[in-house]
């Protein structure tokens, strides 16, 4: 019995040191970032996961948002990751190999190429432009420090509601707060932009540069959605089954994001025009 204890807790540490590394990882990681240097970001994969030829064998996990290179692995693999995925519409990172041949554990660099700081690094980003210390920026928002510092670090991440208040509060676009791509996202749905064919097309074949090829098309949208709930209502539980979440946690990311999106601003200009007339 004392055997099985203390193997038990030797798992425990070793899953809290994985744990330290890999913040400490990811603040080296976002240091890079932000100093301009070129990120990479070094995953190791079992044999047993390689063996299974399976085109998931691991997940990048907690590096979301960020889109990375081809790579070639210490034994010789050469890997290749999923489209990046944003907060709003995260299925993970799935790593998948083109040769899975290795009979040993392969570390996979990545150099990333396209960067969504998370948003505890925009936090800091906002903190740090303002000219605000930790407690000073935490008694803006009526929270601890120490609750702060969390969020900053990546070891937690506040709720919806508090990142409405930061958004309000410092006037923070809420798609910088939702870990939104720079190269653009859909002004309806929110789905982010990776390629050109991504973007609808206007009556005369032209990519538009606002709308997705989901939601506009030949110049028209393809849903009559009357507003941004009626859309947050019949794409919620899709969301929750792709990014692995309940429905209302997805409804909350939506109706966080989507009011403040060119089509549904739009929307509501022209409902108060019809209001008050």
């Amino acid at each position: 019995m004392l055997a099985g204890k203390r193997a038990r807790l030797v798992e425990q540490l070793a899953e809290i040191q994985d744990s330290i590394d890999f913040i400490d990882a990811k603040q080296r990681f976002y240091d890079d970032v932000l100093s301009g240097a070129t990120p990479y970001v070094s995953v190791l994969i079992p044999s047993a996961a390689l063996a299974k030829e399976s085109e998931e064998p691991g997940e990048l996990k907690g590096w979301r948002g960020n889109r990375f290179d081809r790579a070639v692995s210490s034994s010789g693999i050469q890997a290749r990751t999923t489209v990046c995925c944003t907060r709003a519409w995260r299925t993970g990172h799935a790593l998948r190999l083109e040769s899975a041949s290795a009979q040993r554990d392969a570390r996979i660099v990545f150099r990333c190429r396209e960067v969504v700081m998370s948003i505890g690094q925009v936090i800091k980003v906002v903190r740090e432009e303002r000219g605000l210390t930790q407690s000073q920026f935490a008694h803006e928002l009526f929270v601890t420090q120490q609750a702060l510092s969390r969020w900053e670090k990546g070891t937690a991440e506040p709720s919806i509601d508090m990142i409405r208040l930061i958004s309000t509060r410092f006037e923070v676009p809420m798609a910088r707060l939702m870990e939104m791509p720079d190269n653009g996202f859909c002004q309806s749905c929110a789905m982010p932009f990776y390629r050109p064919e991504d973007h609808g097309t206007e009556p005369d074949g032209t990519r538009n540069g606002d709308y997705c090829n989901y939601c506009y098309e030949d110049g028209v949208f393809l849903q009559a959605y009357a507003n941004s709930d009626e859309l947050v209502a019949a794409c919620a539980p899709m969301m929750a089954e792709s990014c692995h979440i309940s429905v209302e946690q997805a409804e909350d990311c939506m109706s966080a994001l989507l009011p403040n999106l060119k089509r549904w601003r739009r929307q509501d200009e022209i409902d108060a025009v019809a209001e008050g007339k």
